[in-house]
């Protein structure tokens, strides 16, 4: 799938959000997807996963009851730390003009 994704988009860069688990848990599959990922040529955002964990470590609830699934504040964590990562590492890609200030 992820050289599909390359051919079709060619040049352009393509960024892989890789996020699931705590911090024990899941670890080899978020690691075995990202380097899956960087050789296909993809960054992978792996700063924004640990923004949510961060948050979390701190005491915030940031998952639904199930555990697995992001609440309201879990998705405005990983939105705002998607948008970091890719002003950050796509600098190219933004512009004073194209950045929304809510």
């Amino acid at each position: 799938v992820m050289a599909e994704a390359r051919r079709v988009v060619g040049g352009a860069p393509i960024a892989a959000l890789i996020v699931g688990g705590d911090r024990e848990s899941g670890v080899a599959s978020r690691q075995a997807l990202a380097e899956v990922a960087r050789l296909q040529g993809l960054t992978v955002l792996t700063e924004v996963h640990e923004a949510l964990l961060s948050v979390e470590d701190s005491g915030s609830v940031v998952r639904q009851a199930d555990g697995a699934h992001w609440n309201e504040p879990g998705h405005r964590i990983i939105g705002e730390a998607l948008a970091e990562a890719i002003r950050r590492r796509f600098p190219e890609l933004t512009t004073s003009a194209s950045v929304i200030d809510p």
